[in-house]
């Protein structure tokens, strides 16, 4: 009996002692937390590789694909154009001549400059009046050729006159500047045949008809200029010398002569 009681005391005690040691257990008020499987977070790296090198064939593509579009310009039916001041006439046979040596004028304080021409100025033709003005001598510079004459039709205006060779097509207008100021002139060649019926003379003038009537009425800048005839056209004989920048022209019958610029200034009328 004595052994059956002790069992039943030692359970009873182990039995309490349990219940005190968990009493006795820290308290905790935070939740468990829950276990499972890590999540692994995974950061994608962008890599900027190197930029691969262009052919020059791949270059070239490349510029001329970002080339703008231009859009083109209708293309203009050809006319007759004026060349307002430009002396062109027609070249003659270059013969065998002296050089003259000529003296340029220089700045001031500046040593003179001597340039060698292939021809002279032909004096015995156009005079030596024109050498006066030595800022328009070294403006013509050399003659390129020596001079030469044709027989022309003239046709004197209000405030200037008119030349046409008809060999050539070409057709000269002059307008004088007054009391020795520098002109005006227009060189005209490959013209159209325009009417002047429709214009009405004014201020006692004529109507310029034929050649030089269809450059006087095709080019506004000469109508303005010169104004109207106050003769009949009628012959004239003519000596030209062409020089670097301009030319010599000569009106043998009227014994004038024009010193005519390449910039479309005119000089004159000089005495033969």
């Amino acid at each position: 009996m004595m052994t059956i009681i002790n069992r039943s005391r030692w359970w009873f005690c182990a039995w309490a002692s349990l219940i005190l040691l968990a009493a006795c257990a820290p308290g905790t008020d935070s939740p468990a937390l829950p276990t499972g499987t890590p999540v692994a977070i995974v950061k994608a790296l962008a890599t900027i590789g190197p930029t691969a090198t262009l052919s020059e064939a791949d270059r070239l593509a490349t510029q001329q694909a970002s080339q703008p579009t231009v859009a083109a310009t209708p293309t203009r039916t050809p006319t007759a154009t004026p060349y307002i001041g430009v002396f062109l006439g027609e070249a003659q046979a270059v013969l065998d001549a002296p050089d003259p040596i000529r003296t340029l004028e220089a700045p001031i304080g500046q040593p003179a400059v001597q340039i060698v021409c292939p021809y002279a100025p032909d004096d015995a033709v156009f005079g030596a009046a024109w050498r006066n003005q030595p800022r328009l001598v070294d403006t013509l510079r050399c003659p390129i050729q020596i001079s030469y004459g044709f027989e022309g039709i003239i046709q004197i205006f209000q405030n200037g006159v008119m030349y046409f060779r008809a060999d050539t097509n070409e057709v000269w207008a002059i307008a004088p500047g007054a009391r020795g100021q520098t002109g005006q002139h227009w060189y005209v060649t490959q013209f159209p045949f325009l009417s002047t019926e429709p214009i009405a003379p004014a201020g006692g003038g004529r109507v310029p008809t034929g050649a030089i009537g269809s450059v006087w009425v095709g080019v506004p800048e000469i109508r303005l200029a010169l104004g109207f005839a106050t003769t009949e056209e009628r012959p004239a004989a003519v000596n030209l010398q062409r020089f670097d920048r301009g030319a010599l022209f000569l009106d043998v019958n009227q014994a004038q002569v024009f010193a005519l610029l390449v910039t479309g200034d005119a000089y004159g009328p000089f005495p033969k």
